[in-house]
């Protein structure tokens, strides 16, 4: 009996030690799970979203807005939202300069339509149209050295003004000269910023004349009026110019020569892209995001 009391003793005393560690270890984790959720709470109410992240909240959802069954009104306002943030977000997210400016041009487009259904003129792109060509360039040479392929870029835009010459001389619906003297002048612009100037003044002309009204773009797949599709390829090459080097910006009071280059140039992207959709480039993701896809689908 006596060993069975030792025993029963023994086996008891375990059994409180082990009671007594789970209630211990019981409280220590309802203590954490209590104080847990004040500590994270305090972390996220000290946290400030950069401002890349700021603008791409903000469009996001003004995105959302305008493809929602709301009131016209209200998508209206939430077009050019979106229209100006990703914008935004083209400038301050420099891994997202692509996405930013082509979402950019077609929440313009949609504005565009929208304002139409209102009965109101066309509305302003929400940006200075004048892009590259509104730089000083005594304040801003070599202020996208690291940041943009100027030459390329400069080449692109020579290459858009000489098509919309040839295009204007052979009377096309939306060629005009003043948009190629305005490719020229961002042209020219561009060279004056960088180091190198690749511009030929004179390029093939045989596929415009070849189809002046309207082509495929090689990129997409995508019939489009001749001169949509010199547009959308000009961005596309001031996109593929530029670099996702830059950090993300923060905000600051005053913007630095390059902060001000930059956003212009993304401006003179998101204007080309924007005038093709209004000469009548198609207007969906597919065409903007995807061409790789787009074309192998139409190939197959």
């Amino acid at each position: 009996m006596q060993t069975l009391r030792a025993e029963n003793h023994r086996v008891f005393t375990h059994i409180r030690r082990w009671a007594s560690a789970a209630a211990v270890l019981a409280l220590t984790l309802t203590a954490g799970a209590c104080t847990m959720p004040r500590i994270q709470g305090r972390a996220e109410s000290e946290y400030e979203p950069s401002a890349c992240e700021q603008a791409l909240y903000t469009a996001m959802d003004a995105e959302e807005t305008m493809r929602s069954p709301l009131p016209m009104p209200m998508r209206y306002d939430a077009a050019r939202r979106a229209r100006d943030s990703w914008l935004d977000a083209a400038v301050s997210c420099p891994a997202r300069f692509g996405e930013g400016v082509m979402r950019a041009a077609q929440s313009a487009a949609q504005t565009d339509t929208m304002a139409a259904y209102f009965g109101l003129t066309r509305d302003d792109a929400g940006w200075d149209e004048t892009g590259i060509t509104s730089l000083d360039i005594d304040r801003h040479r070599s202020a996208l050295d690291d940041l943009v392929d100027t030459a390329a870029a400069a080449d692109a835009e020579d290459t858009a003004g000489f098509a919309f010459e040839v295009l204007a001389a052979r009377q096309v619906a939306g060629a005009t000269l003043s948009q190629s003297d305005r490719c020229k002048a961002a042209a020219q612009m561009l060279a004056s910023l960088g180091q190198d100037d690749a511009r030929q003044g004179v390029y093939d002309p045989t596929p415009l004349l070849d189809h002046p009204g309207r082509m495929t773009d090689a990129a997409t797949g995508l019939s489009a009026p001749t001169t949509a599709v010199v547009l959308m390829d000009c961005a596309r090459s001031l996109i593929a110019a530029a670099h996702d080097a830059r950090a993300d910006q923060t905000s600051q009071a005053e913007p630095t020569p390059t902060d001000e280059a930059w956003r212009a140039y993304a401006v003179q992207a998101a204007n080309h892209a924007l005038q093709a959709f209004r000469l009548g480039y198609p207007m969906i993701d597919e065409a903007l995001f995807d061409a790789e896809a787009t074309t192998n689908r139409n190939s197959g």
